[in-house]
């Protein structure tokens, strides 16, 4: 079962991202002071037992929750920017439907970084071997080729394309706001 609750970035202090991270932990799953460190590719962890991944936009954070393996990502829908030189770097497939709208990119984008941080790996090492296939109501991700046991679900969420990768068995039960403190 996973989990996703956001909350706006203002209302949290200075070192915010931990904080959002601790608290969830704490009030939903009884994890109280938490010691975070990170994988060895540089995935951030703690040493409750659970899983978790982080994701932030310029006004708010994302936070996915799961007893497996998981990865988030979040776009404001309404962001723009020169986005060609990571358009680029996407498989075909995505590239062909990327280059549409600034919005259709943001969404892809959320898939690829997504599934890039349920692998634990950097999202540019791994941009041009990630592709996302339509299966069902969900999204499976294959990777250099190989389709992995995951799948991506995209939600929007205040104006946000959010995108959880996730165990193929996966359900996401909840997508809960929180208020800053």
């Amino acid at each position: 079962m996973a989990e996703i609750y956001y909350a706006p970035r203002r209302g949290f202090s200075r070192d915010c991202s931990r904080e959002f991270v601790a608290r969830v932990l704490g009030e939903f799953y009884g994890c109280k002071n938490v010691i975070f460190s990170r994988s060895a590719t540089g995935k951030p962890r703690c040493d409750a037992p659970i899983f978790f991944s982080l994701s932030h936009t310029r006004d708010y954070f994302f936070l996915a929750v799961s007893n497996e393996e998981i990865g988030i990502d979040a776009e404001n829908l309404s962001r723009r920017g020169d986005f060609s030189a990571v358009i680029s770097r996407l498989p075909d497939p995505e590239r062909a439907r990327a280059l549409a709208s600034p919005e259709e990119f943001l969404k892809i984008f959320t898939k690829c970084e997504a599934a890039a941080k349920y692998l634990g790996r950097p999202v540019f090492a791994v941009l041009p071997k990630i592709s996302v296939q339509q299966c069902g109501d969900s999204e499976k991700v294959v990777f250099g080729g190989e389709p992995l046991p995951a799948c991506i679900r995209t939600f929007i969420v205040a104006g946000h394309a959010v995108s959880v990768c996730a165990a193929e068995n996966e359900n996401i039960e909840k997508i809960q706001y929180l208020e800053g403190e």
